[in-house]
């Protein structure tokens, strides 16, 4: 592996959702679409899933969690891509796909408990209901 690929839009317009540059949507497919013998693999990054996750539910595109996770599933399962911390980001993309909190949320609960954390701690009601997650309250 010898490459990390960030094909994401090159800035954001949250009053109009993302803005990708129809200039760099080709390239990056390029790249992407090579057969495996002639390219390396891409590395993808926490922050990469994380953004791509953003562009995918945008406006813009405006995939649901079913399809978000399919494509995750079928990324997952490419031998093109190798992930940064792949069992966790699965396990975070199982949860997205039946659960009410963001994929980020997610992430963060499977990446603690990676790191030996038995409880992550949070204000946010829909990622409070995941084992695991303990919501604080105004009493804190």
């Amino acid at each position: 592996m010898r490459s990390v690929i960030q094909v994401l839009p090159a800035g954001r317009n949250d009053d109009h959702g993302p803005s990708d540059d129809p200039r760099q949507s080709p390239i990056a497919g390029k790249l992407i679409d090579q057969p495996e013998e002639n390219s390396d693999d891409f590395l993808v990054t926490i922050p990469v899933v994380c953004e791509l996750t953003w562009l995918l539910r945008s406006r813009r595109y405006g995939f649901d969690r079913e399809q978000i996770a399919d494509a995750w599933e079928w990324l997952l399962g490419s031998s093109r891509f190798r992930f940064q911390m792949r069992p966790q980001i699965a396990q975070a993309v199982e949860t997205f796909r039946t659960g009410t909190a963001d994929l980020s949320d997610y992430l963060i609960r499977y990446l603690a408990e990676h790191e030996g954390v038995s409880e992550v701690m949070t204000f946010d009601r829909d990622f409070a209901s995941t084992e695991g997650v303990t919501l604080l309250g105004d009493e804190m």
